[in-house]
Parts: C-alpha cells; structure tokens; sequence
C-alpha cells in the first residue's frame, strides 16, 4: 500500500505541477476580461456612458461614433444583466461622472434561466470575471481557476498558450473602448442557419412558457437593481432591443415575444431614468449589416451606434429637464 502511495504521488505531483504552471501562464496571457477590468480600474471615473450587457453590445455598439459623452463598451459574450450588476456594484464609487447605462435586452432574455441553472454552454466563462474583475460571485456559478475539468477549455488553453508565447498572438479582439471587432460583414455566417440554431439555443436556456414569470421575475429584479443603482448617480437606463434578423424572430413563440415587449414597456413607464426603445425588426437594417441572426457585423454596428448615440443624448436632455423641475 506503500509503495502504491508513493507511486501514486510520484505520478500525480507532475501533473498538478504542469497545471498550476499552466494557470500561471495562462493568466498573464491578455484577454478581453482583464483589458475591461484595468480600463475600468484606470478609467472610471471618467466614463459618461456605460454599455454594459451581452454580445449585442459588445459587437453591436462602437464608442467611436458616440459624441459628447466620455463612453467604454464593458460589455461581452454571453455576460448577463447579473455580471452587469456585479460590475457596477464594483465601481459604483468610481463612477462619477456616470450620466448614461445602456444594457440591449430582447424578450426571450427576460425568461432566461438563472445563471446556476442554465446549461454550462451559456456559463463558460464566469469564473473570468472573478478572476479578471475580481468580482464577488458565489463559488456555485463557475470554477475559480482557469484549469479546470471541462476537457475542450483544457484544449483551448494550450491553444492560447502556445499562439502567445510561441507566436505572440495576444487573444484580446476588442477595440481600445471596448468594441468586439471580428464581427466583419465579409465573414458574415449563414443567416437562415444561425437564426434555427440561436433560437433554439434560447428555448434549451428559457424558463418553459408554463412557468416563464419565474424567468421575468428573476430577471427583471436584477434589472432593477442596476435601475436603482443608477438612479443613486443620477444616471438614466437605456434598455432597447436590438435588431434581430428574421429567421430568428420567425421561430420565437409569437405570445412569449409580446409579452416580453410589454414587460419592458411597463418598466419604462415605472422608473422615471428608464428609457425603452426597439429596434427588433427594425427593417433598415439589411442582410450586410448582420454578421449572423442575431449579432450585427461592423456595418450594422455603425449604423447602430450612430442611431443609439442620437437618441441617447436627446433622452439625456429630456432626463436633465425633469429632474430639474
């Protein structure tokens, strides 16, 4: 049994070696969480406008064409309203010149499951942002360390590893303010495909239609948390739905789509810093401006992004009048 021990060990101690190695490494390797995170850390207290939310911001919005207020894309793929939430919690004291939070949101997304119960598909990377942001999560909604069981991550990692310190490859895709760049319009993916397939992906991480209140519930209250966050700095909420090609609107359950419109609307008409817009159909936007169903390519991007940049300002303006009088 001895001698079983110490073989074992010797076996088990190299490889444990090579894994912390690896975490080490692997963590000083760039990436898009922890540019956002030292951003914020240096940054803040001069961001006006804030995105915040999912891949549609993080592809879909591109500080550049934003003018007047001092603005950073913090949002990412696949990063829900609860990471949005922990983020502002972070800096709130940091942010003091917060004028503006925008956060897409489109209907389904309100009866998303919770972030623990949600297939692993959808939560990758939610230990980075505890990692990186050096965020307060709770233990059960990801691993702590880069290494990990999750065999395919394992692979990705020695992928990583060896195209920046072989190759000096960095793996950050984001633009200097946070905009995701490799979205182009030539690369564009099959639109009719990735609608079926996006769509599908919503159903499996959705509340059912039965019991999809418990979804908006719990959504809509961290919705709200960043809502009242906001309104200790003065700062307005701009929700909007963000345009979506057809052949994924054409598979969502046309009453769960209506419904999620109303919910929006009804919080746009109870808190006075939140401002709703949709953009969903929104047929000025073409096949070109779309990189696949659901995410547009850098054309859509900067034609959204102009769009967004107008109406947030003049909200900004009708927002400062009522709470001057």
């Amino acid at each position: 049994m001895k001698k079983f021990n110490v073989k074992f060990l010797l076996m088990v101690i190299p490889v444990l070696g090579l894994l912390v190695i690896m975490e080490v490494l692997y963590r000083q390797v760039p990436n898009d969480y922890k540019y956002k995170a030292e951003y914020l850390n240096e940054h803040a207290e001069e961001i006006e406008t804030l995105l915040l939310g999912n891949s549609h911001n993080y592809f879909g919005l591109d500080p550049i064409y934003f003018h007047e207020f001092n603005t950073f894309n913090a949002a990412y793929i696949v990063q829900r309203t609860y990471m949005d939430l922990k983020i502002l919690e972070k800096y709130k004291d940091q942010l003091d010149e917060l004028k503006i939070i925008v956060i897409p949101i489109i209907p389904m997304e309100l009866f998303f499951q919770k972030i623990e119960d949600a297939p692993f598909f959808y939560n990758p990377s939610i230990h980075k942002y505890r990692i990186y942001y050096d965020l307060d999560i709770p233990w059960i909604y990801g691993d702590y360390f880069e290494v990990n069981s999750k065999m395919f991550m394992l692979r990705n990692m020695v992928n990583t590893l060896k195209n920046y310190y072989l190759y000096n490859q960095s793996s950050i895709t984001s633009s200097g303010l946070g905009w995701g760049t490799n979205f182009h319009w030539t690369n564009a993916r099959d639109l009719t495909q990735t609608g079926r397939e996006t769509a599908w992906q919503h159903e499996q991480i959705s509340f059912a239609k039965y019991e999809q209140d418990k979804g908006a519930t719990y959504n809509i209250d961290i919705l709200e948390s960043i809502i009242d966050l906001a309104k200790e700095k003065n700062a307005m909420v701009y929700l909007y739905s963000p345009p979506i090609y057809e052949s994924y609107r054409e598979l969502i359950d046309d009453e769960r789509e209506e419904y999620g419109f109303r919910l929006l609307k009804q919080i746009d008409s109870i808190h006075s810093n939140v401002f709703y817009e949709n953009y969903y159909a929104d047929e000025s936007f073409v096949p070109e401006d779309f990189y696949d169903a659901d995410h547009l390519s850098n054309l859509g991007a900067i034609k959204l992004s102009r769009i967004v940049d107008l109406r947030i300002r003049k909200l900004r303006d009708i927002y400062d009048k009522s709470i001057t009088y």
